[in-house]
């Protein structure tokens, strides 16, 4: 997966580079899916994540959960999902993450498909 991540996401880790937080994007394609991606910067320690995501439609909720790791000095995009949902679906994505251990504050994101 890291050399995936290293040969098609450099555009966003150098995004993640050029910033001081993570970002966490959640964007529409075609009717039904979605994109979702998760970069960080530098933050000058190593970092732990977890990401939680809710899909709530017409059929109930789904949830997900991921976590994952990159050490010290190494920006990186460790997550990227295309998503498939039914039309009429808000997709909610809450990231948690730590630098040692320090919490920043959590960031989230949503999408009504």
């Amino acid at each position: 997966m890291r050399g995936y991540c290293a040969a098609v996401l450099l555009g966003c880790a150098a995004l993640a580079a050029a910033t001081d937080a993570p970002q966490l994007r959640l964007q529409p394609l075609p009717p039904g899916h979605a994109e979702l991606e998760l970069c960080f910067p530098d933050l000058g320690g190593p970092l732990r994540f977890e990401l939680e995501v809710d899909a709530t439609g017409a059929a109930g909720t789904t949830r997900s959960r991921q976590r994952g790791e990159l050490p010290a000095g190494q920006p990186g995009c460790p997550l990227r999902n295309r998503l498939s949902a039914a039309p009429g679906t808000r997709i909610d994505a809450l990231l948690r993450w730590w630098v040692g251990d320090a919490a920043p504050q959590a960031l989230s994101t949503s999408l009504d498909l």
